[in-house]
């Protein structure tokens, strides 16, 4: 992507921006990111010319002192900064007119509870570039937190197993695995794993576990966080969703494997009509999604965990339906014990995720048969594990991998003169291209939110 970052040859700006401004995460207790850490900023101020004022904050991940030997200046002031960076939303009653942010903004699908935030950007006559706008030419992601979010929610899966095994009073050989938070770093979390996995293979799995398959969805960004976590397991094997089928009826497993099964591409979908169509593509499922369906379903009975891993929109079909899994349920087929949705779409691809959850109570148990759920790990059903913040359990990893993504990126940002009109603005298109606010105005490519903006404009959330 490397010519969407770079200047036009001849262009020439004269920078609007004197301060660069980061933010406290004041939305969330659990949030102690950054969105660029002071090893990168180093550079960052230095090639810039610009000054920097933090917020203080108790919960950063870093301490206040890495950023004063910088030479930045500690306020919670930030209405001298031309632009702030943070990581998730802005709480309406802290933005500033006239300023601009650079932040997750979680409104390019016109997402109801985002659009009075929306509202008051544009009110505020602020600029908004969002993270999540951040792509190359060919479309893909250049700054995010994907492979940190499947790391932290492997972890969590198998934590959830662990506390599930607990609740129910059965053999557990997961007693040690601890929540993604709870772990100093990621490598002692692999260690963890790794003496699971040995002590597996020195002594087999409970029989009614036999064979224990892990279903992933997806392998990418966020599946190659998956795969770094199960790596470190040494009794790993990896079938495909054929070789599951055929292996599952022949008996064809032991007891001492934990068995990877990655659906992704051709396995996630099959047309309606004929699902033993060879040849799958994403262009006839882009054209007509309404002909195909999901055959993770068929997968489920023979999966004791899901770790769902993979990008879904609204109008695609469902991978784990309520209705299905109640089928499920209700036929004896009981082998699921947790699913960790990473994608966290409420409702969405896996529609048993009727809510998200946060750190400190990281899921809950759903009934198929009654849709009822229950905090926690006891209780009839499934445990889904949902939470919606998981980078920030793994916090300065998962913040120096965004920085260093981000820095590359930051000088050509700072250089650029604000004060012109959107089609005068000189940025490189990887930055232009997520800009969805501009001078209190939506710009050309977002238009499209307007008529969500004045549905939603007044949205009170519950």
């Amino acid at each position: 992507f490397s010519v969407l970052l770079r200047f036009p040859l001849g262009m020439a700006t004269v920078s609007s921006i004197k301060t660069i401004g980061l933010r406290h995460e004041s939305k969330s207790e659990h949030e102690r990111r950054c969105a660029l850490v002071p090893s990168d900023l180093k550079d960052v101020l230095q090639d810039s010319g610009c000054s920097l004022v933090v917020q203080p904050s108790e919960t950063r991940c870093l301490p206040i002192k890495d950023f004063e030997d910088l030479g930045a200046k500690v306020s919670a002031d930030m209405s001298d900064c031309d632009v702030i960076m943070g990581i998730k939303e802005v709480p309406k009653n802290e933005l500033l007119a006239n300023k601009t942010y650079c932040f997750f903004s979680h409104v390019i699908k016109g997402q109801p509870y985002n659009m009075p935030l929306l509202q008051k950007l544009l009110d505020l006559k602020t600029n908004l570039f969002d993270y999540e706008k951040l792509v190359n030419e060919r479309g893909q992601r250049v700054v995010a937190f994907g492979k940190q979010a499947g790391q932290c929610g492997t972890l969590n899966g198998f934590n959830s197993l662990n506390l599930r095994l607990a609740a129910l009073g059965k053999e557990n050989p997961f007693d040690i695995c601890k929540q993604a938070k709870e772990y100093p770093n990621l490598a002692t979390a692999k260690a963890d794993l790794t003496a699971v996995g040995q002590k597996i293979m020195a002594n087999g799995l409970p029989k009614d576990m036999v064979p224990f398959v892990v279903g992933v969805s997806g392998k990418g960004n966020v599946a190659s966080g998956v795969f770094d976590v199960m790596s470190a397991l040494p009794c790993l094997k990896e079938w495909t969703p054929a070789e599951m089928q055929a292996n599952m009826a022949s008996g064809s497993y032991d007891d001492k494997s934990i068995y990877m099964v990655v659906i992704d591409g051709g396995d996630l979908y099959e047309l309606k009509e004929n699902p033993n169509a060879s040849e799958f593509t994403f262009q006839a499922f882009g054209e007509a999604p309404e002909k195909y369906t999901s055959p993770i379903p068929r997968f489920l009975p023979s999966m004791t965990m899901f770790i769902n891993a993979v990008f879904w929109r609204n109008e695609w079909p469902k991978f784990i339906t309520q209705e299905c899994l109640k089928e499920q349920w209700e036929k004896g087929e009981r082998k699921l014990l947790v699913i960790s949705d990473v994608t966290c779409d409420i409702e969405g691809s896996v529609e048993v995720t009727v809510k998200s959850t946060l750190p400190d109570m990281p899921s809950f148990v759903y009934n198929p048969s009654t849709k009822a759920i229950k905090d926690g790990y006891e209780g009839e059903g499934v445990v889904i594990m949902a939470v919606d913040i998981l980078p920030s359990e793994q916090p300065y990893e998962s913040s120096c991998a965004f920085s260093g993504a981000l820095k590359p990126l930051m000088g050509d940002f700072l250089k650029a003169d604000f004060s012109v009109p959107f089609d005068e603005l000189k940025l490189p298109a990887v930055w232009k291209g997520a800009c969805i606010v501009y001078h209190g105005e939506l710009t050309p490519s977002y238009e499209y939110l307007k008529p969500h903006i004045e549905k939603h404009k007044d949205y009170v959330e519950e």
